[in-house]
């Protein structure tokens, strides 16, 4: 009987799938943020309702600087 393999498009798709889940376990809210979340908070701190923020590190990264384990 003959294997029936995935195409290497199949293939790739599914790696990429498998990449994703992993890297996804590590952040707890369980995904990466979209470039627009990230552009949200800079475009927040270079307005006026940031205007008493001073010297501070703003994280976006969905909760992952705040924790110590991984999946």
């Amino acid at each position: 009987a003959r294997a029936c393999l995935p195409s290497p498009d199949d293939l790739a798709d599914l790696v990429l799938a498998a990449v994703t889940a992993t890297r996804d376990s590590y952040v707890p809210r369980g995904r990466q943020g979209q470039p627009e979340e990230i552009a949200n908070v800079a475009a927040f701190l270079c307005s006026e309702e940031a205007s008493f923020i001073n010297a501070s590190d703003v994280f976006a990264d969905g909760g992952s600087a705040g924790c110590t384990y991984g999946p």
